[in-house]
């Protein structure tokens, strides 16, 4: 027959509809997909020429804020030395929590509020007390040893100067606990320097009685081993400390943080690193200690001063802020709170109008206040330089919220993608459906084709064999009675695979179409096993193969079956173990009946069964793709056909299988006694 091959096969028809669909589709999604960048580009670009412009209207409203916190202390700096205390004082009162005003004069620091501030730079030297009133007991105690006498001498003088704020009886309270801890008056001493402890802030030397008098206290409770009270009173020494409980030099607070750690349980500790030193305390103190410096530096030269910086100590930023001459310097030193509440929380209704967030940041990048911000946000950010803005700090703008700011690109994409997608969808979905039924009926008709090749192989090799014979016997070549039997013989033999070939074919057409009538009779099944078997050991003796057959079951076990298409199942996988167990000549049967359930086993040696065709063999026209070394003859049937007549009895077929290592095909069917 003539093909005209201007048609084109089904299979390329198929290919180029898919391809056609997918070219398609794909410009489909490239133009939507520019289409939709375009219009979200527009829609950025005008997000962020209104983050352009609110960031012009934030910038000029913090320096304005920032313009009223320097006019007020400049006000401050202008206030006469005498009475700048009583104005301080009352405007540091809404200050906040992290900062403070500091007053420098060449003689004196002063803060506000004193306690945010750990240490003083620099501190009035308190005027000493005569020292000729403790010459006569530090004779009796230094070079007489005459501690009891110079108890009662500093017993003496402390009552002669009973007044509280009194230096000279300090000193004397001080003098009288040291004789007494040399006498061994242990106890005495703790409480003279209670009493002395009770003086507060009167100098002793150039420290205050009642913070030398505690420390001496201290030091006593670890002498005696008094563990329990020294802790106790150290945890006090040390909180008072922290809180700025006297005016006290860097290198004094130093010296009895020092001290007083020592005796502490977690005594590894550094500065800053205890319970009680606040960041916020530590940062502003350092920055106190920053604007000292500056200003005994710039004093020397100017005779104006005013300026505005940033530090970062203790993981904290400082803003500083200074005003002043060379007699009095006003300097506010405040943290990120005070800037979020002077600065930032006035702008609070123009953000909300606006919708957006601000961050300021110091020179290195580091935030200091983040007002009015989705935390985690990818929105777009205006950034401006501090010589952009005229700030201190470096200014972030953004959205407070961005996706609402493109809720309607986001809109129109999702509506295009979709639509994108469903076309999609359906161009997926009808060349995969349309490839499977194509694919199989591929595969069916490849599978038909091997079938009608193998069928006619099948048959070739027993005509060839019955055409052979028949020939000797027509020519008269055969001459005795023995060649003509085993000619006959050799006839029958043929005949019969010709029959089950035939029988095969047509028995599983007849299943197929669910046409097959089984006569269900009582069958003995060892007795049919055993007979099956002998049948089967005589053809397939002169190829050198043996069948063995082991039953564990009752004799008399029956089964409901057609017993000639249970022969032909058994038939078939006795045939397969031949085929596929060249090197092993043996093939096992074995019976067994469990639970009222009857199990034939058919076991070989050969090449075995891969794992995943399985289950595969099963279906028609396919056969195991194990290579044996010979090619080996079938129609794909036999295992289909078996599956089919056991599942007709009511049972199912199992296989067990190792590749190389041989199989075990088991019939299980439902049995009787």
């Amino acid at each position: 027959m003539h093909r005209f091959h201007g048609v084109r096969s089904p299979r390329q028809i198929m290919i180029l509809f898919v391809g056609t669909t997918f070219v398609l589709l794909a410009g489909l999604g490239w133009f939507g997909s520019r289409l939709f960048q375009r219009d979200r580009a527009v829609e950025v670009q005008r997000i962020r020429d209104q983050l352009e412009s609110a960031t012009d209207l934030i910038s000029a409203e913090m320096r304005q804020n920032l313009a009223d916190v320097e006019e007020q202390l400049t006000r401050l700096s202008l206030v006469p030395v005498s009475t700048v205390e009583d104005t301080v004082l009352e405007y540091s009162k809404d200050l906040g929590e992290d900062a403070l005003i500091v007053v420098f004069t060449p003689e004196s620091v002063r803060a506000y509020p004193s306690q945010r501030l750990l240490y003083y730079p620099a501190l009035s030297t308190p005027e000493a007390p005569g020292a000729r009133a403790f010459t006569t007991g530090e004779v009796l105690e230094f070079r007489a040893a005459d501690f009891g006498r110079a108890i009662a001498y500093f017993q003496q003088l402390a009552r002669a100067y009973d007044q509280d704020d009194n230096p000279i009886r300090a000193g004397a309270l001080l003098r009288l606990a040291r004789n007494q801890r040399k006498a061994g008056r242990f106890d005495a001493a703790l409480e003279t320097y209670q009493e002395l402890a009770a003086m507060g802030s009167v100098s002793v030397g150039e420290w205050p009685a009642e913070l030398v008098a505690r420390r001496a206290r201290c030091d006593l409770l670890e002498q005696q081993g008094r563990d329990a009270e020294l802790s106790v009173e150290a945890r006090k020494l040390n909180a008072d400390l922290d809180r700025s409980r006297w005016r006290l030099t860097r290198s004094a607070y130093m010296h009895f943080t020092a001290e007083v750690r020592k005796w502490l349980p977690d005594n590894g500790v550094s500065l800053g690193e205890s319970s009680g030193a606040t960041p916020v305390a530590l940062s502003l103190t350092v920055g106190v200690d920053a604007l000292w410096e500056r200003w005994q530096r710039e004093r020397r030269t100017l005779s104006v001063l005013r300026g505005r910086s940033s530090l970062m100590s203790h993981e904290r930023s400082v803003f500083l802020l200074w005003r002043g001459t060379l007699d009095q310097l006003v300097a506010l030193v405040a943290g990120p709170s005070f800037l979020e509440q002077r600065v930032v929380a006035p702008l609070q209704g123009l953000l909300e109008r606006l919708e957006v967030g601000v961050v300021l940041a110091d020179g290195e990048g580091t935030t200091l206040v983040s007002h009015h911000t989705t935390t985690g946000s990818k929105a777009q950010n205006v950034v401006r330089t501090m010589s952009e803005t005229r700030l201190p700090w470096t200014l972030r703008v953004m959205s407070t919220d961005p996706e609402a700011a493109l809720e309607q690109v986001a809109t129109r994409g999702r509506l295009l993608f979709a639509g994108l997608g469903l076309l999609a969808l359906m161009a997926v979905t009808g060349s995969y459906f349309s490839a499977r039924a194509m694919s199989r009926e591929i595969e069916i008709a490849r599978l038909q084709s091997d079938f009608v090749s193998a069928v006619s192989h099948e048959f070739r090799t027993p005509l060839t064999s019955l055409r052979q014979f028949t020939d000797l016997l027509a020519d008269g070549r055969v001459s005795t009675d023995a060649e003509r039997s085993r000619c006959y013989a050799a006839l029958r033999r043929g005949t019969q695979r010709l029959t089950r070939l035939v029988e095969n074919v047509l028995d599983f057409g007849r299943m197929e179409a669910h046409l097959h009538g089984f006569i269900v009779e009582p069958l003995r099944v060892k007795d049919w096993v055993e007979r099956v078997i002998s049948e089967f050991q005589q053809e397939v003796q002169e190829s050198g193969y043996h069948v063995e057959f082991a039953w564990s079951g009752p004799h008399d076990v029956s089964i409901q079956a057609d017993e000639t298409a249970l022969e032909r199942a058994l038939w078939n996988l006795l045939d397969n173990a031949v085929k596929y167990s060249p090197g092993f000549k043996t093939i096992w049967v074995e019976g067994a009946v469990e639970e009222s359930t009857l199990i034939l086993r058919v076991r070989d040696r050969g090449v075995g069964v891969p794992a995943n065709e399985q289950r595969e063999i099963f279906r028609k026209f396919v056969r195991g793709s194990v290579p044996t070394g010979n090619a080996v003859n079938g129609t794909g049937l036999g295992l289909a056909l078996v599956d089919q007549i056991v599942e007709a009895h009511g049972g199912k077929v199992r296989i067990e299988s190792r590749v190389g290592e041989g199989s075990t095909f088991s019939l299980i069917l439902p049995a009787q006694r």
